[in-house]
């Protein structure tokens, strides 16, 4: 949307109520958005490889309007399942296709799937990790594993009662082979158990794509995936700096500070560009692309890991910096899909996140519907958009919920933990408070002592503000009083300490069993229904 809508689009969150949905732009429905870009994006004269963008859009798009949404193949929360049921129900409404990209591309920090155990009566968080998983790994080259290794790691998830776990598990462990004979990967196992849920829903699944595969040459789309990247290689200089201007200006507006949050400036302080693209190579962990400026009518392209981009380092004349493709620029825009498929297979490229997303939102649909995360970095390509292309952005939507397991909850606050502890402390230096009835006896000496050590205390202060001697005794008399108070009283102090203990370990109970975070599977099929003919409503 425009970037005007900036100080909205920043204050969107995930609804607090459970069951609560979230779709962004409030008074303008999804469908008449997807139908005004579409209009807007058949008009438009911007040209992309010396071809009207239009063509491309029909390359990857075909005749009907395709409604889009796009995540990582992880276990993901209602929050993010809920854009499944949205992309559904607006594609049916312009009588389009809905789409949803599977960012297989992505590397995960850790793939787990977690769930609240129930451990002698408290709540804690358990988890496992995904069998074929590692750290660095993206989950296109997530190894094929054997359905018994799956089935040994669901049946690990306690079930007390019907979720929808069952399904999802029994179409994951049990989806087709790979054409070769070998088991199913993860990314095709995922999608299985995904399509298995909704179908038990009623729900008729999106068509899932994978960004691996559209960037690799194997999807009818990849033949625009290749001159949208083509075209970036050419341009590169022109692009990073709409890049980088559309990253300022974000920061800018937010009062952020350095180059690197929300993402990095492209480099462009060196002899090869950078591009927001990845560098992926059997065996090796994913680079960054650097692109040459076009000379002696051909590109070089450059692969830099992190630590390739110091101050002695970014110069690519440097030996550990070579280029690793040479590329014909007649060949680039006459033949954009050999760019995917190098004649070596040495190497794959594949977008990084504003990347994908601008080639989503240009070439691939006419609405893109994003979560909450999404839609505040997309005003970034907005600004691109407008910069580099010079054209209008598209609009696009947002779409979140909130779905907790029916787990009990206490009646308690982070206010009644502050009351608590406070309590706790003060009992320390103001015994006296928390004494029921009246004081005798020794209580009652303790307390005229402790208030004529006070009194003392204050005298000092007053007359002998420089005597840091008597004033610490006093002090330490006044410490010895409290103490004694609470010494003949150790009940009341051990009750607060016990409350204090209670009301924590309630909160901790809550936050694990009100998290809105849990695998969207864990929940009762009645309540996945009833978000998705919830999310169907708001976004008609």
């Amino acid at each position: 949307m425009p970037t005007t809508d900036a100080s909205t689009i920043d204050a969107l969150a995930a609804p607090v109520t459970d069951g609560g949905v979230v779709v962004w732009p409030r008074g303008a429905a999804p469908a008449s958005l997807a139908r005004r870009n579409q209009d807007m994006l058949a008009a438009t004269d911007a040209m992309l490889l010396e071809r009207p963008l239009r063509h491309w859009r029909q390359v990857a798009r075909g005749d009907r309007p395709v409604i889009l949404a796009g995540h990582q193949p992880e276990f993901i929360h209602p929050g993010v399942w809920a854009k499944h049921p949205a992309v559904r129900r607006v594609a049916d409404l312009v009588d389009g296709v809905a789409r949803y990209l599977l960012v297989d591309s992505d590397v995960p920090h850790q793939l787990v799937l977690a769930w609240p155990a129930d451990d002698q009566g408290r709540l804690r968080k358990a988890w496992a990790p995904a069998p074929g998983s590692a750290v660095g790994l993206a989950f296109e080259r997530y190894p094929a594993v054997p359905a018994d290794t799956w089935r040994a790691f669901f049946d690990a998830i306690p079930q007390n009662s019907p979720t929808a776990l069952a399904p999802f598990a029994d179409a994951f462990i049990h989806a087709e082979p790979a054409t070769d004979g070998r088991a199913a990967d993860y990314v095709s196992r995922w999608i299985a158990g995904i399509r298995a849920v909704e179908t038990e829903l009623g729900m008729q699944s999106p068509e899932y794509l994978s960004v691996a595969g559209i960037f690799s040459g194997r999807s009818e789309i990849s033949p625009a995936a290749a001159a949208f990247t083509a075209h970036l290689l050419l341009t590169a200089e022109r692009f990073a700096v709409a890049y980088n201007d559309a990253l300022a200006a974000y920061r800018r507006r937010r009062g952020l500070r350095g180059r690197q949050h929300p993402i990095p400036d492209l480099h462009t302080d060196t002899d090869a560009i950078e591009l927001p693209f990845w560098i992926v190579s059997a065996g090796k962990p994913r680079r960054r692309l650097f692109v040459s400026k076009p000379s002696g009518g051909k590109v070089l392209l450059y692969a830099a890991s992190d630590r390739d981009l110091t101050d002695s380092t970014t110069h690519r004349t440097d030996e550990q910096w070579q280029p690793i493709a040479e590329l014909p620029i007649a060949k680039l825009r006459e033949v954009p899909e050999s760019l995917l498929q190098p004649s070596d297979g040495a190497f794959g490229i594949r977008p990084r996140a504003l990347a994908l997303t601008l080639f989503a939102r240009l070439l691939t649909s006419d609405l893109f519907i994003h979560g909450i995360g999404g839609a505040k970095y997309d005003q970034i390509t907005d600004a691109m958009i407008q910069s580099y292309f010079g054209i209008e952005p598209p609009a696009f939507a947002c779409v979140s919920a909130t779905l907790r397991l029916p787990l009990t909850l206490h009646d308690v606050s982070r206010s009644d933990a502050r009351r608590a502890r406070y309590r706790l402390r003060d009992v320390r230096f103001n015994p006296q408070r928390y004494l029921h009835g009246s004081p005798s006896g020794r209580m009652a000496a303790l307390i005229e002592a402790r208030a004529a050590a006070i009194q003392a205390s204050e005298m000092l202060r007053r007359s002998s503000p420089r005597d840091r001697t008597a004033r610490r005794n006093a002090y330490e008399q006044i410490r010895r009083v409290n103490q004694a108070l609470l010494e003949s009283s150790p009940a009341f102090d051990n009750q607060l300490r016990a409350h204090v203990v209670h009301v924590e370990a309630q909160l901790a109970h809550n936050e694990i069993a009100g998290s809105r975070e849990w695998f969207f599977a864990l929940q009762p099929m009645d309540r996945l229904r009833m978000l998705a003919e919830h999310v169907q409503r708001e976004v008609s």
